[in-house]
């Protein structure tokens, strides 16, 4: 099971995940000051994001050759990999919490994106701004990084499977919230159980258009999960 795309050394992990940290984080930073409303910020740095890693991802070679890409088969298999990701991430998501609670005390919290989806439902724009960052440009982006960029790289070492598996944790990881402590732990294992998935896909359809098919539609029934 390989990816045809061309070798990546260190160096691509690293500009990747530089650009990211640079306008998600450090860009909406620097113009808090100019622009101080916090959606225009964000919908600046998901876009900035957005558009620059795409480019960046080109201009390195991670996209598979236009012809090479079918589409459909990609849409098929996302699909057919959502029905099993999703209720197992959850259930194992439900395990993890009622351990949390029963065993260890431990309430959980609700998650970040949870909070800050529903304060984005004051307003049109909120949540416009909210649905960009969560169903378009979150999925692509890591995507790209968590797959296209740092599982290929890992591949070169490790072979696949090891690779879907440190990638998978890295993605989990990467969506760890100090404040909220050790109830995080349910949310991290569905994300790593989601990573898997997602990271085994990429492998199996050598393409990024299948396993950021699979993340938008999983995040697009988590996001009606919490508005309904």
């Amino acid at each position: 099971m390989t990816n045809q795309a061309p070798p990546l050394s260190g160096w691509t992990v690293v500009g990747g995940f530089s650009i990211y940290l640079i306008t998600s984080l450090a860009l909406p930073t620097l113009l808090h000051q100019i622009l101080p409303e916090f959606n225009i910020l964000q919908l600046i740095g998901s876009f900035t994001t957005l558009i620059l890693i795409i480019l960046f991802s080109q201009q390195q070679g991670i996209w598979k050759p236009k012809a090479h890409i079918c589409l459909w088969k990609d849409t098929l298999m996302a699909i057919l990999f959502w029905c099993a990701s999703f209720p197992i991430a959850t259930l194992f998501g439900s395990i993890s919490d009622w351990i949390l609670v029963h065993v260890f005390s431990i309430e959980p919290h609700e998650q970040l994106a949870i909070y800050y989806l529903k304060w984005a439902t004051s307003s049109p724009f909120s949540m416009s701004v909210a649905l960009f960052s969560i169903l378009i440009s979150a999925p692509i982006v890591e995507e790209i990084l968590f797959r296209g960029i740092f599982q290929q790289w890992l591949r070169r070492f490790f072979g696949y499977k090891h690779a879907i598996f440190i990638s998978a944790l890295a993605f989990s990881l990467f969506h760890f919230s100090k404040d909220q402590g050790l109830s995080n732990i349910s949310i991290l294992l569905s994300l790593f159980i989601l990573g898997g998935f997602l990271g085994f896909l990429y492998e199996k359809q050598q393409s990024l258009i299948a396993p950021i098919t699979l993340h938008i539609i999983f995040n697009a029934v988590s996001v009606w999960r919490i508005l309904t």
